[in-house]
């Protein structure tokens, strides 16, 4: 799983510099993974509903299933079948609204064998903060620290959480 997370750089000032602009917010973040290697064809439904139910959002169990549905249906072009990272999807939606972030990023895997059984590998990174000062008063953040949030720090904290689950080695920075 490693090389397909390989090539996201991170630039360590912006990251750092939203690290302290978030100190004290209430944060929620969790790395859901799975490998299920022999999947019959006839089953395979019934896996995608079983794990939606990993998820607290419907959003997030929306955005796994929807992605595992869609590689299924591809396994059927033959000359897709031929290059196995085209079963190979990396996701991401991510939100700045008002005081709260919250940030949805993953990779789906699929593979099926000459019997027709489906291979399984994802893995999924929710982030959720929520600002408040020390009176529990929403915090608004500035333009500059919100454009941060979306092009480095959410992708950040999930290569952080990636890590941490041994999912990867290591996390370039810039």
């Amino acid at each position: 799983m490693s090389k397909y997370f390989s090539g996201i750089e991170i630039k360590r000032e912006d990251a750092d510099e939203v690290d302290r602009a978030l100190k004290g917010a209430f944060v929620d973040e969790e790395v859901i993974k799975d490998t299920a290697p022999s999947i019959p064809e006839d089953k395979f439904e019934e896996f995608v509903d079983n794990t939606r139910k990993r998820f607290s959002t419907l959003n997030e169990a929306s955005q796994l299933s929807e992605s595992l549905l869609i590689f299924h249906e591809m396994m059927s072009d033959d000359a897709l079948r031929e290059s196995p990272e085209a079963y190979v999807h990396r996701f991401d939606d991510n939100n700045v609204i008002d005081n709260e972030l919250s940030s949805l990023y993953g990779y789906v895997s699929l593979n099926q064998d000459y019997r027709g059984n489906i291979a399984v590998v994802y893995a999924v990174h929710i982030f959720r903060a929520k600002m408040a000062d020390q009176e529990r008063k929403p915090v608004k953040l500035g333009i500059k620290h919100i454009e941060q949030i979306k092009r480095q720090y959410f992708k950040y904290r999930t290569l952080k959480a990636f890590k941490k689950n041994g999912l990867l080695e290591e996390i370039k920075y810039i």
